[in-house]
């Protein structure tokens, strides 16, 4: 360093280094050489330390990422389905296969248990068909559980997602149904069991709620088997009908009778009443059921009996 360059220090390094056994703060000193004459510090000590500079950014990698990123967004937009098959495992055309012929077999069999029910005419049959076509619909909605993506799709998933809303609204009207005729079988018992005419009413009014909540399902397919059902409550109503007529005519009829028959009794007992008193004062009862004793003749217009005693006593 030139001695003849100048420089000035006050003791305190500008550096940020720290030098032993010299240096301390004083007034402010010129120097020619290359140490305070006053402290002892080095001219170097009165350079003031640059800043620190931020670490340059690792533009390499930033730009290798970005032309990374960049591609593969790229080939995405051209072929979507490229990524998608490195993450999620297509169905071979052995399992296409197999799942076509479980929707296949499945299907068939739910139309046959359709049309089991429909034929049935018993409540017993019904609710076996019922069973039977729940089990396939299960069958039908387990090929919808699987994974169908765009890019690995399941052959028969559109024909699944077609056909199972229209079995479930299916079996949602046959529920329905079956718990109407439930009700009906066990309302026709009863009035096939009814003694009374309040059971006899009890089982019309049943089956007019049968009648009423069977027009409440609108099913398509079950329109010609609510009409027939219709039609066999309405016969058991009107048998029920004629049932209850014949049976208040009945009690009528054993009204009538059951009075009949007591006031015969009534004239039998007065009958006998009379007999007994006659047998106890010598009066007998005539032609005309008054008593009249034929040992006291009439006399003068006077009565032929005791009045006070019989009060029937004609003159």
């Amino acid at each position: 360093m030139s001695q003849n360059s100048n420089w000035k220090c006050d003791g305190i390094p500008k550096n940020d280094i720290t030098y032993k056994d010299i240096g301390g703060k004083h007034e402010i000193q010129e120097n020619f050489g290359d140490s305070c004459s006053a402290c002892g510090l080095p001219k170097e000590s009165m350079a003031i330390a640059p800043p620190l500079l931020p670490p340059s950014p690792p533009w390499g990698w930033i730009v290798g990422t970005t032309i990374v990123v960049g591609g593969i967004i790229a080939i995405a937009m051209v072929n979507p389905c490229l990524f998608e098959r490195l993450f999620v495992k297509c169905p071979t055309e052995q399992e296409n296969r197999t799942y076509t012929s479980r929707y296949t077999s499945a299907s068939q069999q739910a139309s046959e248990s359709l049309n089991k029910f429909l034929k049935s005419g018993d409540l017993k049959t019904m609710q076996t068909a019922r069973e039977e076509l729940n089990g396939f619909i299960e069958q039908i909605g387990s090929l919808k559980k699987l994974k169908n993506e765009k890019c690995c799709p399941i052959d028969v998933y559109p024909l699944v997602e077609k056909e199972l809303p229209g079995l479930k609204a299916n079996l949602i009207e046959i529920d329905a149904f079956i718990s109407v005729e439930k009700l009906g079988v066990e309302i026709v018992n009863l009035g096939q069991a009814a003694q009374t005419i309040d059971e006899l009413e009890k089982a019309k009014n049943g089956l007019k709620n049968a009648i009423a909540s069977i027009d409440k399902i609108t099913s398509p397919f079950l329109a010609e088997k609510i009409n027939v059902k219709r039609g066999e409550y309405q016969k058991q109503l009107n048998i029920l009908d004629e049932k209850s007529k014949a049976l208040d005519e009945k009690l009528k009829q054993e009204r009538i009778e059951k009075q009949r028959l007591a006031e015969e009794r009534q004239i039998e007992e007065e009958r006998q009443r009379q007999q007994e008193q006659s047998n106890n004062f010598g009066y007998s009862p005539s032609d005309d059921g008054v008593l009249r004793n034929p040992r006291v003749p009439k006399k003068d217009g006077l009565p032929s009996c005791d009045v006070a005693l019989f009060g029937n006593c004609k003159p």
